[in-house]
Parts: structure tokens; sequence; C-alpha cells
């Protein structure tokens, strides 16, 4: 089985492919965009420690948490509350302790990953049918659950220096959330990115889909020297440049738009008014600290300035939508960026609507908010 997955996922496997969504589509199709939140989502992995230390195995010993990297998922079930209103049960499963693969291609983690998934089959399958939380075989580097921690070795010393450029070692850890049992898919030479761990229906064993089903990948990174990476702080979330507060009970209240939301997401047309200019927008702007860009040690301007780390904020919503979803928050030769907020227009029906703002850096750091605006009829 492993030398049949090999062929057809190292022939064929892209990042794009086996990890995100669809991005094409027909000028005329009417689409979510992607800070619509619909379905199952993982709106952000959080890493305590994007680029830790390497520690000497004796040091690790005695202090384990030295070398302990903490991960923390932002994950919500909009399919389930849509179809049920409530979330459905998600098994979250981390696999990990991949390290320093050949030309820093995650593809070849999948193998060591899909043994580690063998080893822990029986104690997942158990767990899933009877509702619990699975026992694994002690030492497998295997996590279930929102957090998931996994100790770091010295990645580095065992990996020789490079000509040119840093001296690193990289890990690779591989989470999957799931609103039904995990399995192994059948291959499919045909499709491209094809990744062998499935989600299947409980009952039925039928596999599921994009809407319960998320895989994807996070990096950690050691350098010779040291060096460091902080996650981007956040400060807060506005609206119309008043904060939102995290106290329910004071959050702020609109009235609903009158577009349906079937109606918002069409092609483009002269027919139809623009539901930014039918409805009343409002700004939604995550707050940041303006030195939120860290020095990247390894990049100069072209006057031999040290630059800064690129920042941008994805944009999420479960109801209402925005007029875009990504926005740049500090560029590395200029700085800080003050005008990273969006338009969002509430849903046509009442309700709660949560919004999410996750603050990513090109080093591999995240942050995550979330906050909720009250939609009511005046």
């Amino acid at each position: 089985m492993k030398s049949y997955f090999r062929r057809v996922i190292l022939g064929s496997l892209g990042a794009g492919a086996l990890f995100g969504p669809a991005v094409f589509s027909g000028c005329a199709v009417s689409f979510s965009p992607p800070g619509k939140v619909d379905a199952l989502r993982v709106l952000a992995v959080t890493v305590d420690k994007p680029y830790i230390e390497p520690i000497p195995a004796e040091d690790c010993a005695e202090d384990p948490e030295k070398c302990t990297v903490h991960f923390n998922m932002e994950v919500y079930d909009a399919y389930g509350v849509n179809q049920t209103g409530s979330e459905r049960t998600i098994n979250i499963l981390w696999i990990g302790g991949c390290f320093n693969p050949e030309g820093d291609q995650y593809s070849l983690c999948i193998f060591p990953a899909l043994d580690l998934f063998d080893q822990a089959s029986g104690a997942l399958q158990e767990a899933v049918e009877n509702g619990t939380t699975p026992e694994f075989p002690p030492g497998l580097p295997i996590g279930w659950g929102k957090q998931f921690s996994i100790v770091v070795p010295d990645i580095v010393s065992s990996r020789p220096k490079p000509s040119f450029g840093p001296h690193y070692g990289i890990g690779y850890v591989f989470f999957l959330a799931c609103a039904g049992k995990f399995g192994i898919k059948e291959a499919d030479p045909s499709a491209a990115g094809n990744f062998p761990i499935g989600c299947f229906d409980i009952d039925t064993g039928e596999a599921l889909g994009a809407e319960s089903f998320v895989p994807g990948y996070t990096q950690v990174y050691s350098f010779s020297d040291g060096r460091v990476n902080s996650n981007p702080q956040i400060l807060g979330v506005t609206l119309d440049d008043e904060p939102i507060s995290e106290d329910l009970d004071q959050i702020p209240v609109v009235p609903p738009c009158d577009v349906l939301s079937e109606e918002r997401n069409q092609a483009a047309s002269c027919s139809r008014e623009d539901p930014f200019v039918a409805c009343t927008p409002y700004e939604i702007k995550v707050t940041v600290p303006e030195d939120v860009g860290e020095v990247s040690p390894d990049q100069t301007g072209d006057e031999g300035q040290q630059l800064t780390e690129t920042v941008w904020v994805n944009y999420y919503s479960d109801r209402g939508d925005f007029d875009g979803d990504i926005k740049l928050v500090n560029d590395p030769q200029t700085g800080y960026y003050e005008d990273h907020f969006v338009k969002w227009i509430p849903p046509s029906e009442p309700g709660l609507a949560t919004i999410w703002a996750t603050v990513r850096d090109s080093r591999g750091g995240s942050n995550v908010v979330v906050r909720y605006v009250r939609v009511e009829n005046p």
C-alpha cells in the first residue's frame, strides 16, 4: 500500500490541491468568498514558538518544556450550525515528529505520518465510536483535541551547514479536523493531491467532503544562531473605530441588511445594485501595535536598510459579508500600514454574527481574535 501511495502522491502532490479549497471558478458562477465561513473551517493554528532555539538533548531531558512547542487550533463548524442549529462533534487529530525531510518537502512526511496513524488507529476507532478521548501508545507524537504539544530536539546540528544562507532545521506537524471518523482513503491516481487519510461518516462509512473535513499542516523552524520569532500581538477589534467589547452584553448592535445572501455573491452586473451601496457598511479593523512587524535578520533593502517581516490579516465571518478578506498590516520596506480595515455588511436575518481576525507574519507567526456583533431589527 505504501509504495502505491508514494507513487501517486509524489507524482501529483501540491500544497494548494491537498490543503486548499478550489481557487478557480467560472466567471458567472456564484461562490462564497474565502472570508465567509459556511463549512467546517480551521481559521488558525497558532504555534507558541514558531522559531525554537536549538537545545542540546541533555538540556531537554532536564527541562522538557524548553524543547516543547505548543499548538492551538481555532476551528468552527458553520456547516453544522447552518444545518442543525448547533456545532457537530469535531474530532481533531495531530500527527507530528517529522523533521528535516529531504529538500524540506512536506510531502515526504506523509509516509511517516501514515506509520504513526497505523499505530494509533485502534485507539482512534475506539475513541470515536465511544465518544471518548483516545489513549495512544506511549511515546507517539500524536495528539487529540484543539491543543497539541510536541518535543522538538536540536534539529539543526544534525543537518549539514549550507554553503550560503542561514543554518536551520524544520519540523512539520499535520492536523486533521473531521466531523466523523478517520480512516485510510483508497488512492485515486487520477486525483492530484490525494491525501491518504480521510474522514468518514461514523454510521454509513461514506467519505465526507470539504464541508466536514479539513486536513492541513504547520511548520516549526530552528536556527543555529538562536533567533526567535514572536507571534503578532493583537490589541482588539473595532467597528467604525469603536472597540468591540469581549463582553457579550456590551457588543455593538446593528440592523440587518435587506439584500438576501444568495444575491450578494453573484457576478457583477449593471442590472443590480452593489450590496455595499444598498446596505449600510461597517468598517471592521483589527488593532495591533505599530511595531507589529519584527526585524527580518536576513533581509535588507536596496540601500542596505534592515527590513521587517510582512504582516497581514485575514478576516472571517459566519454571517454577513466583507468587501475583501485579506489586508496588508506591515510592509517590509515602508512599515506599518494603517488602513487595514475591511467593510462588512450584516446578514439579512437577525442573530449573532461571529467575526474572526487572524494576523499572520511571513515567518510563520500567527494570532487570532474573535468578536461578536448582534444583528437586530430596529
